[in-house]
C-alpha cells in the first residue's frame, strides 16, 4: 500500500520524467499487496486493507502503462 501511494503522489505532482519509476513502484506495490491478501486468507490481519491496495495497485498499474504507451508513441 505504500508504494502505491508513493506512485500515487508522484502521479499527482506530474513527476513524468519518473514514469518508468512510478511504473515500478506499482508493480511493488501489487506484489506485496496480493501478498499480503494471501497472508489474510491465512488468518493473518488487515486482510481488507490488502484487497484495496492490490486493487489500487491494479488500476494504477494500468493507468500507467496506458500513459507510457500514449507518451512512448509521441516521443518518437
Amino acid at each position: 500500500m505504500v508504494f502505491t501511494i508513493c506512485a500515487t503522489l508522484m502521479m499527482w505532482m506530474r513527476a513524468w520524467r519518473f514514469l518508468e519509476l512510478i511504473g515500478v513502484l506499482w508493480i511493488l506495490g501489487m506484489f506485496f499487496s496480493i501478498v499480503g491478501v494471501m497472508r489474510s486468507r491465512r488468518g493473518a490481519p488487515y486482510g481488507g486493507l490488502a484487497c484495496c491496495g492490490s486493487v489500487i495497485s491494479l488500476a494504477g498499474f494500468i493507468l500507467v502503462f496506458g500513459l507510457l504507451a500514449i507518451f512512448g508513441e509521441l516521443r518518437r
